[in-house]
């Protein structure tokens, strides 16, 4: 009597692939189909700049969910067409990609970089262990780890921190097996993971949020929208007191 044979385990990793296959080719088709729709119905019957601009948001938008192309070329492709559809200028398109905003971005993402290469955070981990002030005990190792988590991330993404520091931790404290983690595991995870978000509060690097933030309040840190005093229209009129 033949046995059953079980199934193979590369059976749903192929059907994974061939899912993600046909989504892509799914939106890389129904990408520029979205655009011709949006633009042909133009809702809230917007002039033909802004027409335009939203058929092209529709595609790029259609494009990065489904990753029908790399989301870099999206961006890329995003933009051209914009130049190329008479949207607005190449200077005025092209001018955010120049913004000190991105090349801060990119200097945080090389930084970390280097410091993954060269294994920098595995080195302030140990010697934070290594101090006598933290010790070897429980609420030690919890110090030490949330403290290297703060320094750490005022220079890294708080989200990057967290995943280089987690390992190392997990290493520090021993494997455990499957099962539920213990009291002391959890806490060093906990604050690993508050310990990020406080030092991530620091510097402009420490959290993308932060650049982005910065880079919409400084343009207009003057103007009425920046809640500054000195030039609300209401009191530009004052009495003189």
């Amino acid at each position: 009597m033949n046995l059953p044979s079980e199934p193979s385990p590369a059976a749903p990793i192929d059907l994974e692939a061939r899912l993600e296959r046909s989504l892509k080719t799914a939106g890389l088709l129904g990408g520029p189909a979205l655009a011709v729709i949006v633009f042909l119905w133009n809702p809230g019957s917007h002039p033909p700049e802004a027409r335009r601009l939203l058929a092209i948001l529709a595609l790029a938008v259609a494009w990065w969910i489904t990753e029908a192309i790399p989301l870099p070329a999206t961006a890329l492709v995003a933009s051209a067409l914009a130049i190329a559809a008479g949207v607005a200028p190449a200077r005025q398109v092209l001018a955010p990609y120049a913004d000190p905003v991105i090349f801060l971005f990119l200097g945080s993402f090389l930084l970390a970089e280097a410091v993954s290469r060269y294994g920098l955070d595995r080195r302030l981990a140990s010697w934070l262990l290594g101090l006598r002030v933290f010790g070897p005990t429980a609420a030690g190792r919890m110090s030490a780890f949330g403290a290297a988590s703060a320094a750490i991330s005022t220079c890294l993404s708080n989200t990057a921190s967290a995943a280089l520091l987690t390992p190392i931790a997990l290493g520090a404290l021993g494997e455990r097996g499957p099962g539920r983690p213990g009291r002391v595991e959890s806490g060093v995870l906990l604050m690993i993971a508050y310990g990020a978000s406080i030092g991530g509060m620091a510097t402009l690097v420490g959290t993308p949020p932060n650049l982005l933030v910065a880079g919409f309040l400084s343009p207009g840190t003057d103007s009425p929208r920046s809640g500054s005093p000195g030039r609300h229209p209401s009191r530009s009129r004052g009495k003189g007191r």
